[in-house]
């Protein structure tokens, strides 16, 4: 059995097709018309916006050939059966831009030029000629053409006696660093950062530290940097400075002698203002450094065959792990779908998802996180929850590829993931900590070619994750470890599985503050070429082939090897095996092989979007309190309520497991409970709790309407500010197929009693 998205059941992408509606009113727009009209084919209006204005349900928008340098906003929303449809005139290429032309050179000195431009907007000026992103002045210079430079270029090397406030370098130009920034990738380097040059001496400059308060990422010797934002940078062709003072751009030209051609500069962020708008469709536009903004009532937007490139630029990065997070084309709402686009080239995030049950499929999605920090190419940001990301193509970053922080009742699968890392360290092709995933997939991906230089991984979730399956993956290209998760974690499932080339196929060994542990995991039918190790309580493996070296094309098992017809029935997994048994490993020999990645000429006809149901997971709904929503638990008493201790995962006394939600109980008695469904009759169950109890205080599980007598644990009494694990194991009655699970406070007294992480796992079946 399978448990569906809500919305997106078997989607059928032909479904999302709108033609337009034979009673809705056609509009024409045309850039290269002589002179603006009333909208009609003979007399197109000249900008998009008056169409905008006019626009009812089921009307169309048709584009011809042009720039169009705007923010279109519609008036109105359409409809579910009668969208609005703004669409490129078929075989016609339609820009939208962000950006400003540049006209009006006078000569500075050798190869510069300059002109009297209004740029204003600061950390996020952007320059480009002849439809390329054009480096601000910096040192050393890049030595790698944009775009590959935008990931790839040359840095300079901090010298003996760097400190977090000055870093020494005996190569420093000799030059004025007035109004210049460094960008450092430094010490454990996790992440960049930016700061302003305070000051220099002979071989050192004093600087502005924007690292960790921890000093994980502190300016030390042997860290990268470089130097940028200064007029005496401005020294290699497809270099730009603004001089802030004179109003003036200065551009060293790529042609001796000849005035730089065909520049523009930014001028706004967005092309598209979809705040509030429902149901509009974007169809085969290109966008040109520029983005579109969505809100919390954004809703059902499609586009469709969109190339959008430069979609977001900004030279700071100074808020440490949260730096430039909400960059990049940012979809908030619910029900958007974003498919057969290009999405490209951003100093942050290309996509990230805020809102809930979209569609990302059949994108090339690439070159994110050109500042390196925790953004990425593609990101599920906090809060978001129920989204698909399936069949897209997404690679190059100067960090992890995959951000999952917000991945939440979702699905990540059929994606060819690949090129992490080009500018920081300790990171895998997906990346995130204190993950809830109410029991999201990771399925049927390629995860390949993490391209950092130190601490190198694939499939990547750090401490405090939980509630989360991984099945049919295929990782190679990472040399340290294939999979990995941190410690603790929490009724994490990996079935089925392949690893090629890490030092490590499988590890879980390294905690933060809370006691190691890996309560209801489970590793079983997985293969990797190299060992596995894992050294925290409660975890359970089975049928796994490891160090095994007979993969062909680092993904299939040799005819006749190990793995096949080898492995272990898992109901939902491996269902529809060919052999005498399932194979271990990502592949099913005998069955027609999976495909990942996207493909424009042959996009998927259908997605399927229903989960999978392992006998193993956690069959608690809202398990961790995601977003700190208490619903469908149900309170009970004076004092019930959620809170967030946003403290690191480093601290002991956190009143959450890892600086995320978590329950409170107070004021006597009191607690939560949720009716579980779909359990099965007579199967043994063990109900689990972490709960945090200063002396005296006193909480416990209770299970109820479970087919037979109540059932209550050992009370916890004590423990606080570390947490203990409540167990309870009960045999559900033989025609019951729901139980109510209870989390309770018990003393009298209004002593404040913390819960997290609650679980129920079936232990073993009456089948």
């Amino acid at each position: 059995m399978r448990e569906a998205l809500p919305i997106l059941l078997a989607v059928s992408l032909v479904m999302l097709v709108f033609p337009p509606d034979a009673t809705a009113r056609e509009y024409h727009v045309d850039a290269n018309a002589k002179a603006d009209g009333d909208g009609s084919v003979e007399r197109p209006f000249t900008s998009i916006q008056p169409a905008a204005d006019l626009m009812a349900p089921g009307d169309l928008c048709l584009v011809r050939k042009g720039v169009y340098r705007e923010i279109v906003r519609p008036k109105n929303s359409g409809t579910a059966d009668r969208p609005l449809i703004f669409r490129a005139f078929p075989g016609e290429k339609v820009v939208l831009s962000g950006c400003t032309e540049v006209t009006g050179w006078t000569h500075e000195e050798g190869s510069i030029y300059s002109t009297a431009v209004p740029m204003r907007m600061e950390n996020e000026n952007q320059v480009f000629a002849g439809g390329t992103m054009l480096l601000e002045a910096r040192w050393p210079n890049a030595g790698t053409p944009v775009p590959k430079g935008l990931l790839e270029f040359e840095t300079a090397t901090m010298d003996e006696g760097t400190t977090r406030t000055k870093i020494v370098d005996d190569a420093l130009p000799e030059v004025d660093l007035a109004g210049a920034h460094v960008w450092a990738s430094t010490y454990k380097r996790w992440y960049c950062w930016t700061g302003a040059v305070r000051g220099r001496t002979p071989g050192a400059i004093e600087i502005e530290d924007n690292s960790d308060a921890k000093g994980n990422h502190i300016c030390k010797p042997g860290g990268d940097y470089y130097l940028f934002g200064a007029r005496s940078l401005l020294d290699v062709p497809g270099e730009w400075f603004f001089d802030s003072k004179s109003k003036r751009l200065l551009v060293c030209s790529k042609s001796p002698g000849t005035p730089p051609k065909d520049v523009e500069f930014k001028v706004r962020k967005n092309v598209f203002d979809l705040r509030g708008r429902t149901h509009v469709v974007i169809d085969g536009l290109e966008f040109f450094g520029a983005s579109l903004a969505t809100d919390d009532a954004s809703a059902h937007l499609t586009l469709d065959g969109v190339r959008a490139r430069y979609v977001d630029h900004s030279n700071r990065a100074t808020q440490q792990y949260g730096s430039q997070s909400d960059t990049g084309m940012a979809f908030r709402g619910r029900g958007h779908v974003i498919r057969n686009c290009e999405i490209a080239y951003s100093s942050g995030n290309c996509v990230v998802l805020f809102g809930s049950d979209c569609l990302i499929v059949n994108n090339y999605i690439h070159d994110g996180n050109y500042m390196g920090t925790y953004a990425a190419p593609l990101s599920f940001g906090r809060g978001a929850r129920a989204n698909v990301v399936t069949h897209n193509t997404i690679t190059r970053s100067g960090r992890t590829t995959i951000n999952t922080s917000g991945f939440y009742r979702s699905l990540l699968q059929y994606n060819d993931v690949s090129f992490a890392g080009y500018l920081s360290y300790d990171l895998g092709l997906t990346y995130a900590n204190g993950v809830e995933g109410g029991n999201s997939e990771v399925r049927y991906n390629r995860l390949h070619d993490n391209v950092a230089e130190h601490v190198n991984m694939g499939l990547y979730f750090d401490h405090g994750c939980k509630n989360l399956l991984f099945h049919h993956n295929v990782v190679w290209g990472a040399k340290d470890f294939g999979m990995i998760n941190n410690q603790y974690g929490n009724y994490l499932l990996y079935y089925n599985n392949t690893v090629s080339d890490a030092k490590w196929s499988d590890r879980s060994t390294w905690g933060a503050a809370q006691a190691k542990d890996l309560y209801g995991c489970r590793l079983v039918n997985n293969v990797g070429t190299s060992k596995m190790t894992t050294d925290g309580e409660g975890v359970r493996t089975s049928h796994n082939t490891w160090e095994f070296d007979r993969l062909r094309y680092k993904r299939f098992p040799e005819p006749g090897a190990e793995p096949i017809d080898s492995g272990r029935v898992i109901p939902t997994i491996t269902d529809g095996y060919a052999g005498t048994a399932p194979d271990r490993g990502a592949y099913e020999v005998g069955t027609k092989p999976w495909r990942a990645g996207h493909d424009f000429e042959n996009p998927p006809e259908t997605i399927d979007t229903s989960f999978r149901r392992p006998p193993a997971r956690n069959r608690i709904i809202n398990a961790a309190f995601y977003n700190g929503e208490l619903a469908p638990w149900k309170p009970f008493g004076k004092h019930v309520r959620t809170i967030r201790d946003s403290r690191s995962q480093w601290i002991t006394d956190a009143k959450s497991m890892m600086g995320g939600p978590s329950a409170e109980l107070g004021v006597g008695p009191c607690g939560l409970r949720q009716t579980v469904e779909g359990l099965e009759p007579g199967a043994t169950y063990e109900l689990m709790a972490m709960f945090r109890v200063p002396e005296g205080g006193a909480a416990r599980l209770r299970v109820e309407s479970c087919g037979g007598p109540s059932r209550t644990s050992e009370a916890i009494t004590s423990g606080a500010p570390h947490w203990k694990r409540a167990t309870l194991r009960f045999v559900l009655g033989p025609h019951a197929t729901s139980a109510e699970v209870i989390l309770e406070k018990t003393s009298e007294e209004d002593e404040i009693i913390y819960v997290d992480d609650p679980g129920l796992q079936l232990v073993e079946s009456s089948k």
